[in-house]
């Protein structure tokens, strides 16, 4: 990806949006095909999630416990395998979408199982089914609802232009963006050779503030994709993108959800 279209958004899946593909391109025909919609990319959008939920519920109520994080991890290898190909390919995306959320959704559900037994929270149980029997005091609920309400409040300050996502504000978040990648990166790079950073990912104050700040960095992420959408729309991009759309939103929601799950096991371990 080069630098000039990394810029534009901190989303890696939001690439094929800043290269239009020209219609003549497409086939060798002259006639040209329909074209991306608001609509259908709120439609491709929901059948992704509602997908993606259903295998995550799935995993959670039939998978057994001993297998559970060995088939999760399955899914985030394959889901992100799959997803490259999807980043360099985005025509497969109508294909290859729905397969992607439901990796996901294995992935989803086997890691919010783990931190529910990770926070200590009651919801947890040893069976594997405590998320679903407890869901009432499970923070995975509280997860999933914080998820879709900043996601909201974030599409009703980008439309109603509370915030506008300008070049220069978005030259800042994907700045941020870029720092936060290879920090987490070294962090990990550090760990792998045996060498722990003090209080960046451990409990405690600090620990939770950077929690936090990251979150707020995956919320603000939304507004730079629903902005590249938009002008997708705008520009009167192939319909394939209204699924390419939902799939590279998808990658921002997911990365929310896991961080505010992340944010509520460590309050409660602070407890």
């Amino acid at each position: 990806m080069r630098t000039g279209n990394l810029m534009r958004s901190g989303n890696p899946a939001m690439s094929a949006f800043q290269k239009p593909v020209a219609y003549s391109e497409l086939s060798g025909t002259q006639d040209q095909p329909k074209t991306m919609t608001l609509q259908g990319t709120v439609n491709a959008t929901a059948i992704m999630l509602g997908a993606c939920a259903s295998a995550a519920l799935a995993t959670v109520m039939f998978v057994p416990s001993h297998l559970i994080m060995s088939v999760s991890f399955g899914g985030a290898i394959l889901g992100f395998i799959l997803s490259l190909v999807i980043i360099f390919k985005p025509t497969t995306a109508p294909k290859l979408g729905l397969v992607y959320a439901l990796l996901e959704g294995v992935f989803l559900g086997g890691i919010s199982l783990f931190y529910e037994n990770w926070a200590g929270a009651q919801a947890a149980a040893a069976d594997g089914g405590g998320v679903v029997a407890n869901i009432g005091n499970s923070i995975v609920l509280q997860a999933v609802l914080l998820t879709f309400g900043i996601a909201g409040a974030m599409l009703l300050a980008y439309s109603t232009r509370v915030i506008r996502v300008t070049p220069m504000f978005t030259k800042v978040v994907v700045t941020i963006l870029i720092g936060y990648l290879f920090a987490s990166l070294g962090t990990m790079l550090l760990q792998f050779f045996g060498v722990g950073i003090p209080y960046l990912y451990q409990m405690g104050p600090l620990g939770i503030a950077i929690a936090g700040f990251v979150v707020v960095l995956a919320a603000v992420t939304l507004l730079l994709d629903f902005n590249l959408i938009e002008q997708g729309i705008k520009s009167g991009q192939p319909r394939y993108m209204e699924w390419y759309g939902a799939f590279a939103l998808m990658v921002t929601l997911v990365w929310l959800y896991l961080r505010i799950l992340y944010l509520l096991a460590m309050l409660r371990r602070s407890d």
